[in-house]
């Protein structure tokens, strides 16, 4: 069953307008404005005594990234499920299911996504990942409601203590919050921007309300509502992700509770789950003599503007019949990477044969961006 938390009083039961300021490299200035249009519920205070807020900016966000979520080395075994609607530009809804995890430990897992469109579970084994029904990746919208349930800040001690924050305060119709936005940071070069996330969280305990990621017309931007507090964690008991101001899909925490029993029966593979990623790896070099067709990536306009250039780093897994099963972004220039992403899921192979059988296979794509010239893959 859901733990929700005993009701605190606020006016944020309206539609509401937000707007959450990025960092942009080393200096505060105002970014286009992220707009939230959706409706928005009170917070659901804990029952045990919320920790105080602290004042500093790297302080707050180590404190948020504890609290909010499902991961850390102190969390126990524990189970969700959440319902789920896809919509479209107009807000009718495009495809509707449940995601459900049970979680015992790191090598002990099972994640399942159902809908009447994809279907998919991965289990957690001590040999690596089973996958059943879909080979192919979980669609983008998937993982990002995944994400905000179990890890919505993914920052360590570490990457706080080396980052730097800002923090303003926001009055939204009588709720007041605290945001805390990412400087620029370097990946690999002090010329490779990288725009971290901005959070705001409620002003009197540290769960998280609003989280943005990217800037610009292609930022998630994402509504927690009705937060319910379990083990000492804030979860959304109601999730939104809008870009553009327009709802991608709504969320709604069905259960969540812990396991004091382990039964292997949750966690077992059916006969037919088959490794993922697949076991075989080739060489970027060799998946670049398998090309059969590749469209060109597209250098951003607002990348080139910012003097952005290096090279992504894509982890790649081909079908058995040569096609991009599953694409994600190993390294490289925030700015760029979209842009490689696009142009490589198009990308078609040769079937990669071993033993005179077609097999699926991983690999990396290593996509070039030079200020002087077209981008392109290198071995």
């Amino acid at each position: 069953m859901c733990y929700p938390a005993a009701m605190r009083k606020t006016t944020f039961v309206r539609k509401f307008y937000c707007r959450v300021f990025l960092l942009c490299l080393s200096v505060l200035t105002l970014a286009s404005p992220a707009v939230f249009a959706q409706d928005a519920t009170p917070v659901k205070e804990t029952p045990q005594a919320a920790p105080a807020m602290p004042t500093d900016s790297k302080a707050l966000m180590l404190l948020a990234a504890k609290s909010n979520g499902l991961t850390g080395p102190d969390v126990q075994p524990w189970h969700l499920k959440a319902s789920f609607t896809v919509l479209d530009e107009s807000g009718n809804a495009t495809d509707k299911g449940t995601y459900e995890e049970f979680w015992a430990n790191t090598h002990k897992y099972k994640i399942a996504y159902t809908s009447a469109a994809f279907s998919q579970t991965d289990y957690g084994t001590e040999k690596g990942v089973l996958r059943a029904g879909a080979r192919e990746s979980a669609p983008e919208l998937f993982n990002q409601l995944r994400s905000e349930f179990i890890n919505p800040m993914p920052l360590d001690e570490k990457s706080i203590a080396h980052a730097t924050f800002g923090l303003k305060k926001h009055d939204l119709g009588g709720t007041k919050l605290l945001c805390l936005s990412e400087n620029g940071r370097s990946v690999s070069a002090p010329y490779w921007p990288m725009f971290g996330p901005s959070y705001c969280l409620d002003a009197d305990i540290p769960a998280l309300r609003i989280s943005v990621h990217g800037a610009g017309p292609w930022a998630s931007q994402f509504v927690h509502n009705n937060i319910v507090s379990f083990h000492d964690r804030y979860l959304p008991g109601d999730l939104e992700d809008a870009r553009g101001g327009k709802p991608l899909f709504k969320a709604h925490l069905e259960k969540v509770e812990a396991l004091k029993t382990i039964d292997d029966a949750d966690f077992t593979p059916p006969a037919d789950a088959q490794p993922w990623p697949p076991l075989v790896t080739i060489t970027a070099a060799e998946a670049q003599r398998l090309h059969l067709q590749q469209v060109e990536p597209v250098y951003p306009p607002i990348a080139k503007a910012a003097h952005v250039e290096g090279m992504v780093v894509l982890r790649i897994v081909l079908g058995k019949d040569g096609r991009v099963l599953s694409l994600s972004v190993v390294s490289g220039p925030a700015m760029l990477q979209q842009a490689a992403l696009d142009a490589v899921k198009k990308w078609v192979y040769r079937p990669y044969l071993l033993n005179n059988e077609a097999t699926e296979v991983n690999t990396t794509i290593n996509v070039v961006f030079p200020l002087g010239g077209y981008p392109h893959a290198v071995p």
